[in-house]
């Protein structure tokens, strides 16, 4: 049998157990352009990585620390549609430790929407804006209100 689509070289099972470098393949598929199978489909991995997070060892973004950093917390939309009619922010604000609460208020004007694709020769399909903090509705459950800086 030959391998499909190159005309060289024998047909190789995946579980024959057989290594695929070994029999020319990739040298053939190089020459021919053509994508070699990845050698380790059906085994096992060593995963590198698992020694350090099973022995608490692992770093993560989380565990960084800076003199003076602040946090962020997001308020998200627990609704999938909902008017708004009020974001109250005075409790948070006078809240020990926060430095600002960002609602869509605060952006207007600031900063533009997100783009929701890339531009492209369809321009008739007019993508909705699409705010960075919902602005007057929600349109999806965990849509962004609001920002807690502390």
């Amino acid at each position: 049998m030959r391998a499909p689509g190159l005309g060289v070289g024998p047909a190789l099972s995946q579980r024959d157990g057989r290594g695929l470098a070994a029999q020319g393949w990739f040298a053939t598929a190089l020459a021919h352009n053509k994508e070699a199978p990845v050698a380790y489909t059906g085994q096992s991995l060593k995963r590198f990585e698992d020694p350090r997070l099973l022995t608490g060892q692992g770093a993560f973004l989380d565990d960084l620390t800076f003199p003076e950093m602040l946090y962020a917390a997001v308020l998200r939309s627990p609704h999938a549609h909902a008017t708004i009619r009020a974001i109250e922010t005075a409790a948070a604000r006078h809240a020990p430790g926060v430095v600002a609460v960002i609602t869509a208020e605060d952006l207007e004007g600031v900063i533009e929407p997100l783009p929701t694709r890339r531009e492209t020769e369809a321009q008739e399909l007019r993508p909705p804006v699409h705010p960075l903090l919902a602005c007057g509705k929600v349109c999806y459950t965990g849509q962004p209100v609001a920002v807690v800086v502390a």
